[in-house]
């Protein structure tokens, strides 16, 4: 008897065990709830924007600079005779300004630190302390229109006429680098540290000198704009300069070698984006050219955006009209433009997900452009020189954050499923949301929804959305994201 049980308990083991297999095996009579669907979230990289409009600063006012505190917690702003400070995380603004009959809009420059912001307001050098918001005035010559401030925050290179260097501390002038007669032609109209603080570089005309802090000593002269440089900047290790003129050219330079490593050209690529602008001057009618108003690298290097608007000594509403950004990928050559109306400065922020451009149309202060899919479609790219093998062990460790704007309607939701039912790239989505909350979230603007994830490789020429989540921007809720099908198959099936 003991033998005829242990038989019965083996059987009873198996039948249990193959059913359990069985069961899970089989596919759920619920399986078209969309709870249990599991497919990934797809999506073909060719079919990832470059750059997305992620969120604007709603404000009214004329910002003619834009830059980042160093730690990202503020954009600063400048306007007519003030600057503003928006703290990005809680949406307060500061509004930092002195007593001055000057109009401008002040030139502004952080120290790498962040704890110290240099500015000019007409002809007054004006520092802060960014942890009191205490301010101190340096006087200067009616010719300073411009200030760099040191890396370590100790010295300021003003200048106009005269290069000079200011001591923060005393405000007194540390020495004259470079003196221009008031007769000639020759003007410092920007001029930028280098990342160490060793060397000043100064757009003098259409040439760009490079001189010894210490010295005062030319080092290098880079020649090859034929018109005025209008603006410059850095890339972060110093090796790199891209200079822009008053008529579309862009250089980009080898700092340490002083040769010119690329030269581009906008007109070509503009002329399609702008009708034919004029001006009368003196009596006469004249052709507006286009120049670079503003011009800055990402925080990798590997990619120039530039504020292209036209020349012009007004800034009335056709001119202002006809402004637009351009981006320029230094790896591939990609050259991209958006036609921008009111923008003639810009900024990326200090992680590089975001370029922001100012305004100047008395509704928005600030846009900001996720420029993620730059770094996506970049490095899901195979290198000529890469393997196959090397390139697929090296994109499968890629792993990058990601968002997506979303608008739903009323139509999209399913009262019986209890949520929505949309499509993003080739995947049918369903996101539960409760009814009552659901119809807060209809109509809302793109800029309170994202689908956000993580982008990882999945095969050649398709990546995958991974922990798929909708974020109400607004109220901080997340939601699950459900993949039902692929829109391609299903449509294939009919």
């Amino acid at each position: 008897m003991k033998l005829h049980g242990n038989i019965w308990k083996f059987v009873a083991v198996n039948v249990f065990i193959a059913l359990f297999l069985w069961i899970i095996s089989t596919p759920s009579v619920c399986q078209d709830s969309p709870s249990k669907a599991s497919l990934p979230v797809l999506i073909p990289m060719q079919g990832i924007p470059d750059i997305v409009k992620y969120s604007s600063i709603p404000g009214q006012g004329r910002v003619e600079e834009v830059v980042f505190s160093p730690d990202g917690k503020y954009l600063v702003l400048s306007v007519p005779a003030a600057i503003i400070l928006r703290d990005l995380k809680s949406g307060e603004e500061k509004i930092l300004r002195i007593k001055t009959h000057f109009s401008s809009c002040p030139q502004i420059s952080f120290s790498h630190d962040g704890k110290t912001l240099a500015s000019v307001f007409g002809d007054e050098v004006v520092i802060w302390d960014m942890s009191s918001f205490k301010s101190k005035i340096i006087k200067e010559t009616p010719y300073t229109t411009v200030v760099d401030l040191s890396p370590d925050g100790r010295t300021i290179v003003t200048g106009f006429l005269e290069l000079s260097l200011l001591d923060v501390t005393t405000g007194k002038k540390v020495k004259t680098l470079m003196k221009e007669d008031k007769n000639s032609n020759y003007r410092h109209f920007c001029f930028r540290f280098s990342p160490d603080g060793k060397f000043i570089f100064s757009a003098r005309n259409n040439e760009i000198v490079m001189l010894d802090t210490i010295t005062g000593k030319i080092l290098k002269t880079l020649s090859g704009h034929k018109n005025n440089i209008s603006d410059m900047a850095l890339s972060s290790d110093g090796k790199l300069l891209a200079s822009g003129e008053y008529d579309n050219g862009i250089i980009l330079w080898d700092t340490i070698t002083g040769n010119k490593l690329k030269e581009i050209s906008l007109s070509k690529i503009l002329k399609a984006s702008y009708e034919k602008l004029d001006q009368e001057i003196g009596g006469m009618k004249v052709q507006l050219k286009y120049g670079i108003f503003s011009i800055c690298f990402s925080p990798e290097n590997k990619i120039v955006a530039a504020a292209v608007a036209p020349f012009t000594f007004s800034w009335d509403e056709k001119v202002r009209s006809n402004t637009s950004v351009v981006t320029i990928d230094l790896i591939n050559d990609n050259i991209r433009v958006i036609k921008l109306p009111f923008c003639c400065a810009l900024t990326f922020s200090p992680d590089g997900r975001f370029l922001v451009t100012a305004s100047a149309d008395g509704n928005v202060l600030a846009n900001f452009w996720d420029m993620s899919g730059y770094n996506i479609k970049r490095n899901f790219i195979k290198d000529p020189f890469e393997t196959t093998q090397e390139y697929e062990a090296r994109v499968k460790t890629l792993e990058f954050p990601y968002s997506f704007p979303v608008y739903l309607d009323k139509s999209q939701y399913d009262a019986d499923k209890g949520g929505f039912e949309t499509k993003f790239f080739i995947n049918e989505l369903f996101i539960p949301v409760e009814r009552e909350k659901a119809k807060e979230m209809v109509n809302k603007s793109p800029d309170s929804l994202k689908l956000t994830g993580k982008i990882k490789y999945y095969k050649p020429e398709t990546l995958m959305l991974d922990q798929a989540e909708l974020v109400d921007m607004t109220s901080g809720e997340k939601y699950p994201v459900v993949n039902t099908g692929l829109v391609e198959k299903k449509e294939a099936q009919k």
